[in-house]
């Protein structure tokens, strides 16, 4: 009996990591389809009818060419027989090596106008630097990006204006069908795509506090949003130039609206395995460090789909049926899953039928990636982007994983000073004369978060420094989210570990808004507990610690604080507690904070209703923060424009 048991408790842990692949192939290709049919759809308008009096805005469009002798032609016919009244078609030549000029100059007749480049400034990327050249000799209220390597249906600009002018959008991007014509292409790139769709939300995107999402290949936006936003000057050192845009324009309350345009405008990307290795080279590792939750559902998924193959090779290996069963359902499910991506890439389905292959490839394009992440080579140039890494020592984890085993209390001060005492290079803090010398306070700082920079580092920079300026008169509480999550799913197994993290260093944990679907009452316990800590602190004062972004903050600007933040600090302010507002950022490398003069939230009328009193204090907050941060990392704050109206 005991044997069988035994047998069976190991064929079940046998079947474990195969039942994941499984399930991981269906849901990734179910999840990916069902967020890219969720976008919008644009699709053509009918034919140009002058007699219906109906006034089109002007568009400039912005053709940034380095080296695209080939690709020129082909977009350049399509640019001027457009079926739109008023626009004009600017080609920035960026430096070029081959004839890109001189085809551009062929046009000169038909409207196009050449601007020579000679090259991005120091600090900026090619294509950036030749977007901004473009957009500052632009004459018209629209700006249209395009890639010198799409083509345009003659009634894409008509099409995608009507489109913004109906919603009422600042902003719009189309994804394009994509053109595959050699076998490299026709493998990696339709998968490629799939994968990059697994986590990306409509929903999301498309809100005010998501991340953002927009394709560079063509991108429509209003003039004044984007110099309102610091146009592509804002974004000057980014890689992935268009998500970055977008991350801007969001900060200043224009959010992009993504759109599908197969029928549209359509793009041949890449020409051979060397361009794919380059092109998805150079953006892997960035997308994943600018955007770590998308990019890691983007990881996962591409990981079990690229262990398929080392499934069908296990079932094969241990003459496993039941493994075989799994690893031929993982198969199935994938080939199912990539049949809608060949469709729309018109390539034939038995490549479908190479789907574990692919995974394979791609998951080894981005694997190089991430080991060369400091150093790019795109359009003959190379891209370095220093990569300072925060580690903690092993010897360090195994005692604190000893704390955590048995919730034996750690001091969140002693380890936020070793933390500091390790920080690759020195950091920088000012203000430090702000800091209350008595009584307890409120710290509120932006979440400044990144890939190999948790923000653990930034909270251990703000707690050494209140230390050491109250030493032991003062006990620092921080509040956290009480899981790690992924969109808006959990990672398995982080609340009991945040549990732990709590018990050991006395956090206050609460509930993401993002997984509370924003219904904040259930919050209310975190506010009960730091009432509880100041009631029974005694004579020694207390810090209390938030970062009103939540979870979601980073390192590209400022976000709205989280609903409810602003009643909890409301309601500390007025039983007396000071707020602290402190902004942590990263130049070259150096790690930054800045604390500011400390304020009170005043409320005037007693009568006023709580969701005015949580927007007034949200705001209020951000402002304060927002001024101690260097103005490119303000995002919506960066002009002191705020949604709601101050009451004190």
């Amino acid at each position: 009996m005991i044997q069988r048991k035994q047998r069976s408790s190991e064929r079940g842990r046998q079947l474990l990591w195969p039942i994941c692949v499984a399930v991981g192939q269906v849901l990734s290709g179910w999840r990916a389809e069902r967020n890219y049919r969720s976008l919008p759809e644009v699709l053509p308008s009918g034919s140009l009818d002058p007699a219906n009096g109906k006034t089109y805005p002007g568009v400039s469009i912005i053709v940034p060419a380095r080296n695209e002798a080939e690709n020129l032609p082909r977009l350049l016919d399509s640019l001027i027989t457009q079926d739109y009244p008023l626009y004009e078609i600017l080609v920035v030549d960026d430096a070029s090596e081959d004839a890109t000029a001189t085809i551009a100059l062929r046009y000169k007749g038909l409207g196009v106008r050449l601007k020579h480049s000679d090259g991005p400034p120091a600090g900026w990327t090619g294509k950036n630097a030749a977007c901004w050249l473009g957009a500052g000799e632009s004459q018209h209220p629209w700006l249209l990006f395009v890639d010198a390597d799409t083509e345009l249906a003659p009634t894409a600009l008509r099409s995608t204006i009507d489109f913004a002018l109906q919603r009422n959008m600042g902003a719009i991007s189309l994804f394009a069908q994509q053109r595959c014509q050699s076998f490299w292409e026709r493998l990696l790139l339709p998968f490629a795509y799939q994968q990059y769709f697994v986590g990306v939300s409509a929903q999301r995107v498309h809100s005010k506090q998501g991340p953002a999402l927009a394709n560079g290949q063509f991108f429509l936006i209003k003039q004044a949003a984007y110099q309102e936003a610091g146009g592509h000057a804002a974004t000057a050192r980014s890689v992935i130039d268009d998500v970055a845009l977008a991350t801007r324009l969001k900060k200043i309350g224009v959010t992009p609206l993504a759109c599908r345009g197969e029928s549209l405008v359509a793009i041949r990307m890449y020409t051979g395995l060397r361009a794919i290795i380059a092109g998805f080279g150079k953006n892997s590792y960035v997308f994943l460090r600018h955007s770590p939750t998308t990019g890691i559902q983007t990881a996962i998924s591409t990981s079990l789909a690229a262990a398929v193959l080392m499934l069908l090779g296990d079932a094969w290996r241990k003459r496993s049926w039941r493994i075989a069963v799994l690893a031929m359902l993982a198969y199935v499910g994938q080939v199912i899953g990539m049949r809608p991506w060949l469709r729309r890439f018109a390539v034939r389905w038995p490549y479908a039928l190479l789907a574990p292959f692919s995974a394979a490839g791609f998951l080894a394009i981005a694997l190089n990636s991430m080991l060369r992440g400091g150093s790019l080579p795109w359009k003959g140039r190379r891209y370095r982007f220093p990569r300072v890494r925060y580690r903690y020592p092993t010897r360090w984890f195994m005692e604190m994983g000893r704390a955590m085993l048995f919730r034996s209390p750690r001091s969140i001060v002693d380890d936020s000073a070793f933390a500091v005492s390790i920080f690759p290079k020195k950091p920088c803090v000012t203000g430090e004369e702000h800091i209350p010398l008595e009584g307890s306070f409120i710290l509120v700082a932006n979440h400044f978060q990144r890939l190999d920079l948790w923000i653990g580092w930034s909270a251990a920079l703000l707690i050494d420094r209140i230390a050491q300026k109250r030493g032991d008169s003062i006990s620092i509480h921080f509040i956290t989210t009480d899981r790690a999550r992924i969109g808006r799913f959990t990672v398995p197994g982080t609340r009991w570990l945040f549990e732990r993290v709590a018990a050991v260093w006395g956090l206050v944990l609460v509930k993401p808004p993002a997984l509370a679907h924003e219904h904040v009452e259930g919050q209310r316990y975190a506010l009960l507990r730091m009432l509880r800590l100041l009631k029974h602190s005694g004579e020694q004062s207390i810090c209390i610690g938030l970062m009103p972004e939540g979870d979601e903050g980073n390192t590209s600007g400022l976000i709205e604080a989280v609903p409810g933040s602003g009643r909890a600090l409301y309601a500390l302010s007025t039983k007396g507690l000071p707020i602290l507002p402190a902004a942590v950022w990263e130049v070259d490398g150096h790690l930054h904070a800045q604390f500011g003069a400390s304020f009170y939230l005043h409320i005037e009328s007693p009568s006023i209703d709580a969701k005015t009193i949580d927007d007034y204090a949200r705001d209020a907050v951000m402002l304060r923060i927002a001024e101690l941060l260097p103005e490119t990392l303000r995002g919506k704050y960066g002009k002191g424009k705020v949604t709601h109206g101050a009451l004190g």
